[in-house]
């Protein structure tokens, strides 16, 4: 009877040891093999379910961290890959491997202020590493060129005629924390008053023309966040008249993994009307990167115009280097301002609608062209009219 017990409890050891053991010593030295292993092989998703069982049983060290923001950042998850090559660096602050890694995690979820404020604060370490991209006073450069059919015949008998507008822009990286973007523009359009005396009309064109100028600085405070002032001048110069619009602002916004919010607070004098904005607005990176981002933004006017917009765009990378993105905004307005006063709407029609596309298109690593199309609605101040201008767009940007 002992005898028969004993081979019982033989045999159970036997056969169940090697499933207990196994599950006894999932220990420190397991997951540092296990990880290693699925690493060795490629295997990401094994990694990441490894990894996130390690780290539920209490474990975290420096290349369980690196292990599993490499997995993240091989699948283009780069928000995820950004958590934890950042936890990485509490462990080792100075291992050029995952700043590398970090740095481009960045860049490529589009955080170019964390980017280079990381580059900035590594520059000893980042001096011995090739980078496709380094951080530079100049930046960037940029160039756009606006063509917008706008004929269309008032009862007043005046005729808005096309709109060409041109600029120049500039993104300069001003050391760590700072960078500012910039740009200057020049804008010319025809317009005819036409009079009928008698038996025929009397035609008197004249062009109006806009200079303006925009600024916005970024300032990255850390753990994500970024405050931005803004200015834009416009000086108008008509036949009858002489006068300047003038737009300030001030942005904050967070990046929270997949999601960025932030809120903007404007106040422009455009054509003597006095207009305060609380813009809240929020993008969303479904995939974890840039291939895929969902906006919304609601624009809340007081003042002279009180008025509501709201806006909403989606993005998609359809091939390698090109992205696709469609936009509506709806709310009739009157002198808004549109992506943190970039954009002010200073002519006294209503703007009821503004849908377009755009295609951006990469020639290489630092040069893009862009293609818009825009297709506004608006309804004459005195009349009432409604028509349509058509805005078609082409950029060039590059990267220094």
């Amino acid at each position: 009877m002992e005898s028969r017990l004993y081979k019982i409890v033989l045999l159970f050891y036997l056969f169940y040891s090697p499933v207990l053991l196994s599950r006894e010593t999932r220990d420190f030295v397991y997951y540092n093999q296990a990880t290693y292993d699925h690493y060795l092989r490629e295997e990401w998703d094994q990694l990441i379910k490894v990894a996130h069982e390690a780290l539920n049983s209490g474990y975290d060290f420096y290349y369980l961290r690196a292990r599993l923001g490499i997995a993240f950042y091989e699948k283009g998850i780069y928000t995820s890959a950004i958590i934890h090559f950042k936890k990485a660096l509490i462990f080792n602050s100075t291992e050029p491997a995952m700043l590398e890694y970090l740095y481009y995690a960045y860049i490529l979820a589009s955080r170019h202020p964390d980017a280079a404020y990381l580059f900035h604060n590594h520059q000893e370490i980042f001096g011995n590493i090739r980078l496709d991209y380094q951080p530079k006073f100049i930046d960037g450069l940029g160039f756009e060129g606006t063509y917008k059919w706008s004929n269309h015949m008032t009862e007043e008998g005046v005729e808005i005629g096309n709109v060409l507008y041109g600029r120049i822009g500039f993104q300069h990286n001003l050391g760590g924390r700072l960078n500012l973007i910039h740009f200057a523009g020049l804008l010319s359009m025809a317009i005819t008053d036409k009079y009928y005396d008698e038996n025929y009309y009397i035609c008197y064109p004249y062009h109006f023309y806009q200079f303006d100028y925009y600024a916005k600085l970024n300032l990255l405070l850390g753990t994500g966040w970024v405050v931005s002032p803004a200015f834009h001048f416009t000086g108008v110069d008509a036949v009858s008249s002489h006068y300047a619009d003038i737009y300030f602002g001030l942005g904050i916004r967070k990046r929270l993994g997949r999601i960025s919010i932030g809120f903007n607070y404007g106040y422009a004098d455009i054509y003597d009307k006095t207009i305060k904005q609380y813009v809240p607005e929020i993008v969303y990176y479904p995939l974890g990167n840039n291939k895929l981002y969902l906006t919304g933004t609601a624009i809340f006017s007081t003042g002279d115009a009180d008025q509501q917009v709201y806006m909403g765009s989606a993005g998609v990378r359809v091939f390698p280097v090109t992205w696709i993105e469609g936009f509506f905004a709806g709310g009739k307005s009157q002198y808004v301002s549109l992506f943190e006063g970039a954009l002010i709407y200073n002519n006294p029609d209503y703007l009821q609608s503004r849908t377009g596309c755009s295609l951006t298109q990469y020639l290489n690593s630092k040069t893009s062209l862009q293609f818009f199309y825009v297709a506004e609605k608006k309804e004459q101040t005195v009349s009432g009219d409604h028509y349509t201008q058509h805005v078609f767009s082409l950029g060039l940007n590059l990267k220094f």
